[in-house]
Parts: C-alpha cells; sequence; structure tokens
C-alpha cells in the first residue's frame, strides 16, 4: 500500500480560491496563471521527449536496411508532426477544461 500522510484539512476547492492563504502544512503546486504557463512547460517536456522518439525510430528503421533518405519531403514531415503535437497539446487542454465541473 501508498504511504500517504494528509497534511492541512481541505473540504473543498471553493476554500482554496476563496482565500490566498493555503491550509496548515498544505504544499502548493507550482504551476502558471495562465494555461499557456502550463502548455510551455508541457512542450518544453514533451518536445525533447518527441525528438528522441524520432532519433530512435529513424536509428531501429536504418538498422533494418530501410533506406531513409533525408530530403525535403522526410523534414517537411518532421515539421509537420512537430505542430500537430502541439496543436494536439491544445485540444487535450481544451478537452480536459470542457469536463471539469
Amino acid at each position: 500500500m501508498f504511504h500517504i500522510t494528509i497534511k492541512g484539512n481541505l473540504k473543498n476547492e471553493q476554500q482554496l480560491i476563496e482565500s490566498s492563504e493555503l491550509p496548515e502544512n498544505a504544499v502548493q503546486f507550482k504551476e502558471g496563471k495562465e494555461i499557456t504557463d502550463v502548455l510551455k512547460i508541457g512542450g518544453l517536456i514533451g518536445l525533447p521527449i518527441l525528438l528522441v522518439m524520432l532519433v530512435v525510430g529513424i536509428d531501429r528503421l536504418s538498422s533494418i536496411n530501410c533506406k531513409i533518405t533525408l530530403n525535403l519531403q522526410f523534414a517537411c514531415i518532421v515539421i509537420a508532426t512537430l505542430i500537430l503535437f502541439k496543436v494536439f497539446i491544445y485540444i487535450h487542454e481544451i478537452i480536459i477544461a470542457g469536463f471539469r465541473k
């Protein structure tokens, strides 16, 4: 089982919104005030992971005698993938925000 320690007495989320003070022994999350701040942090974390996956994928494909040519078409595919990655992050956050109470 997990060892969980309860710190503070939080009755509901409205308690945090109404008061700028945190409950006793509470730990405040470090996040931005706007959704764009959160998306920037997510992009900074996700982009290196995506690039590592791309490099490993290219390496694996080249190791099984799959000919990969690094030309303009390949560069456009990589750029389009990075753009779609960023767009899907926004779509993901919009969907999550729509289901919050």
